[in-house]
């Protein structure tokens, strides 16, 4: 890839996808802690997918004009269903993550550390993919900087004792 052109292009493209990743996770993160206490978690739940469902048909019909959603549906695997679920966690453990008192400064980013921890024993053991020792070593700072957090006191406010749910 060169500096200027076509390059240039590539490389954004190539980074374009986690700069929306990283600005919809620190948007996403912002309203599960502002979400009102008072509303049930799965009311606010089904809105938000009400509103995603809206949002996505109206993407799919402005970007597929002459397509349908049932033509689409013999594409369908185990995958989106299982994308479901792994959805259905992610919703509710932010919302219930805050709800139990976690800092949004902390929470965040202890689910994230373990998930990139995880995520690199996933690509090694389905998806055959190379552990650099350099890697290795990223996994060992990042437990090591969990500790640390954890040792010096990490997030102060106790649990309410309370259901997260309610």
């Amino acid at each position: 890839m060169t500096a200027d052109g076509p390059g240039r292009i590539i490389v954004f493209l190539f980074f374009l996808p986690i700069i929306i990743i990283v600005v919809s996770n620190v948007i996403y993160d912002v309203s599960a802690k502002s979400i009102r206490e008072d509303l049930n978690a799965y009311a606010g739940i089904t809105i938000i997918y009400s509103i995603l469902a809206v949002f996505y048909f109206l993407l799919f019909i402005i970007l597929n004009p002459t397509g349908s959603v049932s033509a689409e549906l013999p594409q369908v695997n185990w995958a989106v269903a299982t994308f479901a679920l792994g959805s259905i966690g992610l919703e509710s453990g932010y919302i219930f993550l805050y709800r139990a008192g976690w800092n949004i400064s902390l929470g965040g980013m202890v689910c994230n550390i373990l998930l990139a921890v995880s995520m690199l024993a996933v690509g090694f053991l389905l998806f055959r993919e190379t552990v650099s020792l350099i890697q290795l070593l990223g996994v060992l700072l990042c437990m090591v900087g969990l500790i640390i957090i954890f040792q010096a006191g990490g997030d102060k406010k106790k649990p309410s004792g309370e259901c997260p749910a309610d």
